[in-house]
């Protein structure tokens, strides 16, 4: 009976970290990324691509969420590098009955930095 139990946690835990993958994979193809003007100006100065904190953001090493922010690591040959992000959602109504039309789910980036 017990090995029966340990094989039934374990199945659930492996299904629970693939559902957790699926959902992070369909998050990451629906969302529009924005980048904040601070944040351009981030990358400028730290002389990284946008392609690059897009490639951080879809492929993080660690993501950590606190205060309602997304801070997703990724260590490079230089060193490890954070971006900083926000997710939003804004709703679209089309009609005065306020019926809702459209969700637009947006990750805005913040900054970038050296870790």
């Amino acid at each position: 009976m017990l090995k029966v139990r340990n094989s039934f946690v374990f199945e659930w835990t492996f299904a629970r970290e693939i559902f957790k993958g699926i959902n992070f994979f369909i998050i990451r193809l629906i969302m529009k990324i924005i980048f904040t003007n601070h944040a351009k100006h981030r990358i400028k100065r730290r002389e990284f691509l946008r392609e690059e904190v897009v490639h951080i953001i879809k492929y993080p090493d660690k993501i950590i969420k606190k205060h309602g922010l997304y801070y997703y690591q990724k260590r490079l040959e230089k060193g490890k590098v954070e971006v900083v992000c926000e997710k939003t959602e804004m709703k679209i109504f089309l009609n005065l009955n306020q019926r809702l039309r459209k969700r637009e789910k947006n990750l805005k980036i913040i900054t970038i930095y050296w870790v």
